[in-house]
């Protein structure tokens, strides 16, 4: 997931300045924004690329976890919070 932000930072030419992207990517979600973590979902690069290009200069926390269902993986969900 973080590398898929780097790649989609480095593709938003407003995202960077003099090469450096002007984001920052933190795979720690800080405890004052625990408030909107209910919301994970599916792995779809899509979504996070529009996230990329509608908001390339915030600050992006990353989180993710297995989901099992009785006992067998089932997929990986992921939260990504643009501030």
């Amino acid at each position: 997931m973080v590398y898929t932000i780097y790649n989609a930072l480095d593709k938003e030419p407003s995202a960077l300045r003099d090469g450096k992207p002007l984001a920052t990517v933190s795979t720690v979600i800080p405890p004052e924004y625990e408030a909107y973590t209910a919301k994970f979902w599916p792995w779809n690069e899509s979504n996070l690329t529009d996230l990329i290009r509608s908001r390339p200069n915030s600050r992006y926390y990353v989180d993710a976890f297995d989901f099992y269902h009785d006992g067998a993986y089932q997929y990986t969900r992921y939260l990504v919070l643009s501030l």
